[in-house]
């Protein structure tokens, strides 16, 4: 009986720790939350926006902008190989002939058996 009371005694009080530590923000040791933002008004978020869009527009002018929008050096879509329409026909004549041939082949299972 007297184990039984002590490690109830022992278990509300490690609960009731942990509880408190977590309410006091001690617990995030790790730092899992983000800092809260800086309060801003509405007149300084209007201004920088106006700065990064005429930082965009610049660029793009220069062109410094790629293809995507990205000035940071982030690989946009290439554009640079335009396949006619013919040759996509024979791309795609190949890749159903391939399936086909696998599906009769057994190769492709289909639903569950």
């Amino acid at each position: 009986m007297r184990n039984l009371a002590l490690t109830a005694l022992a278990l509300v009080l490690g609960l009731g720790t942990g509880v408190a530590v977590a309410q006091t923000g001690q617990a995030d040791q790790a730092g899992s939350r983000a800092a809260p933002a800086e309060k801003t008004t509405k007149a300084e978020r209007s201004q920088a926006r106006k700065q990064r869009l005429s930082e965009t527009g610049r660029e793009n002018k220069a062109g410094e902008l790629s293809p995507g929008g990205e000035a940071s050096g982030a690989p946009a879509a290439s554009t640079s190989k335009k396949y006619s329409k013919s040759e996509r026909q024979s791309a795609r004549k190949e890749r159903l002939d391939e399936s086909a041939r696998q599906n009769k082949s057994g190769q492709i299972t289909s639903g569950e058996r």
